[in-house]
Order: C-alpha cells, then structure tokens, then sequence
C-alpha cells in the first residue's frame, strides 16, 4: 500500500512539473508576442521629403541665418519681410520636456520678423533675446493656414526633447542660428491606431546639419503624441527654430 502512494504522487509530481513547462512556454510566446507587437517602426528622414505646407517658413529662416552670419541689410530687411509674409504663429503646443532654469536665448539669435528688422537698423539685439522672443510670442489659438514656430535653445553637445500632439498631415523643420548643426529624431506614437514610428536623421547624424525636416501621415480620427529629439552636435550653446504646420 505505502509503495502504490508513492507511485501516485511520483504521477502526479511529473504531471505537475510537464504543466509547469507548458504554462512557462505559453507565457513566454504571449511576452514574445507582446513585445514584437510593441515594436516601433523607424522611417528614415529625407531631405527630399515633401514640406510643401512650411517651406515658406523653412526658407525665410535660412534666409534670416545666413544675413544674420553676413551682416548684410539688404538680405536681412528681405528675411523679415518674407516671415512677415508667412503668418508666422507661436508653436505653443510645444513644451520642452528637459528644461533648465538657467537657459537662456540671450546672445542668440531669435528666429522672428522683429529681431530681423533690429538686425537690418544696425542694432544690437542678442543681449536682449529673451525679451524680445517673449514680446513678439502669440498666445492662443491660432487661425487655419498659419505655420508655427518656436526659438528654442540647445545645450553645447546636448538634446532638448519637445512634446507635443498632432493630426493628419505633420510637417515639421528645424532651422539652427549660424554655427549651429543638428541632428534630430521624431517619435510619433497613437495608441488606439498602433501607430509607433520613429523618424530618424540617417545622413550626417554625428557631425549634423545646420537644417532637418520630416513629414508623415497620422490618423485623422485620434491626437498623435509627438516626441521630438533635438541634437546639438557642436561645442557651443545654439538656438534653433521649430517650424511645424
């Protein structure tokens, strides 16, 4: 009798330990599963890649760069009447994710119709940046058909990550001061489509480029969450613009 016992349990200690086995290697394929569905798609960013809506932006601060580097009036007073023709608007959907209480725009340069014009008089508008950035910036919401931008400060070999939401078509740009090169990554992520996209800068990434711009599709039905990374690959603190649609 004790010997049939033990044979039982010895049964019932196998079938134990095979269930065990089982339920470890259906958990496993579900995390597998899991983590393969959580997966984020990377898209490489081009530079050939359509901004039709924010090119009149993108141009007017390249524009505003290079007359700020040559001192030349002509090209500065043409750089503020250009961004004045665009309709610029303050981006204040986005918000700075790693702030620094000490940061600061001033002696940089402020990518705007009102430091151009101080540039083309012969002034001197870097020491008073700040102000000037926060002066000229429109709170609110915005009218349709507008383009928004932000002057934005990055750390010598530093990131400044931005966050903000966004639907349907996004076209998005950043344009550094003079001296300034950057590389950038946007992570687009909408959870109740899938959606999870990571779209990178591939050429130049280390040494970078004194201007990036990517557009994507998101869904119409649903706010996207936009993470966007901004690399400073210089030895020097820069201000750079976002431009978005």
């Amino acid at each position: 009798m004790p010997l049939i016992l033990s044979c039982r349990r010895s049964t019932n200690i196998i079938k134990m330990k095979r269930l065990f086995v089982i339920i470890l290697s259906i958990s496993a394929i579900s995390i597998k599963a899991q983590e393969a569905s959580n997966d984020a798609v990377v898209i490489a960013n081009e530079d050939s890649c359509s901004t039709e809506g924010i090119q009149s932006a993108i141009d007017a601060c390249l524009l505003l760069a290079e007359s700020a580097e040559t001192k030349d009036p002509d090209a500065l007073r043409e750089a503020m009447t250009a961004m004045q023709e665009c309709r610029l608007a303050d981006f204040n959907l986005l918000r700075k994710q790693n702030s620094d209480e000490n940061e600061s725009l001033n002696g940089h340069l402020v990518f705007n119709a009102a430091f151009a014009n101080s540039l083309a008089e012969g002034k001197d508008p870097y020491p008073y940046a700040d102000n000037i950035n926060k002066s000229t910036a429109h709170r609110g919401q915005m009218p349709p058909g507008q383009i928004y931008t932000k002057t934005c400060f990055v750390k010598a070999n530093g990131k400044s990550v931005y966050t903000f939401i966004s639907r349907d078509r996004q076209e998005l740009a950043i344009v550094a001061e003079p001296g300034g090169l950057v590389t950038t990554r946007v992570h687009a992520v909408n959870d109740e489509t899938g959606v999870n996209e990571w779209h990178n800068d591939t050429v130049d990434v280390t040494k970078g480029r004194r201007s990036r711009k990517s557009a994507f599709m998101l869904p119409h039905s649903s706010n996207s969450q936009i993470t966007l990374e901004i690399t400073n690959c210089t030895n020097k603190d820069i201000s750079v613009v976002v431009i978005s649609n």
